[in-house]
């Protein structure tokens, strides 16, 4: 698996591929980015931070977007919660601010061939 991570003064974005399992196609390319990168040290699910993963594709198999791609959200923070949903491309959240939280998104192409992404949302002093 192929990753790499940017992160700057605008957020921080993520991409990865991922080996296709079904062997029906290409796996898709699922993109990540953050805005804002960071909460605040202690932010208390305050901050909204959207993650946005319209920029993922299916670009070998399906290269003028015929087909919808499939979005599944995770979070390693327990108590976060998604909106509007963890299945949509573009969707907020609200993390503790306790540490840096890893997100991971895996996207399923209409072959079922699936990509993978994750990114962490970081925290800064106040």
């Amino acid at each position: 698996m192929a990753a790499a991570l940017f992160a700057g003064a605008l957020g921080a974005s993520a991409v990865a591929l991922q080996s296709c399992a079904s062997g029906s196609g290409h796996p898709p390319t699922a993109r990540i980015a953050l805005d804002p990168a960071y909460v605040a040290l202690g932010d208390g699910y305050a901050t909204d931070v959207t993650l946005d993963a319209s920029a993922s594709s299916d670009a070998i198999d399906d290269p003028r977007a015929a087909h919808p791609l499939a979005f599944a959200w995770t979070i390693e923070d327990p108590a976060a919660r998604f909106s509007p949903d963890a299945h949509s491309p573009r969707v907020t959240v609200r993390t503790a601010g306790a540490r840096p939280v890893a997100v991971h998104l895996t996207i399923t192409d209409a072959d079922g061939d699936q990509g993978a992404a994750s990114a962490t949302i970081g925290v800064t002093l106040p």
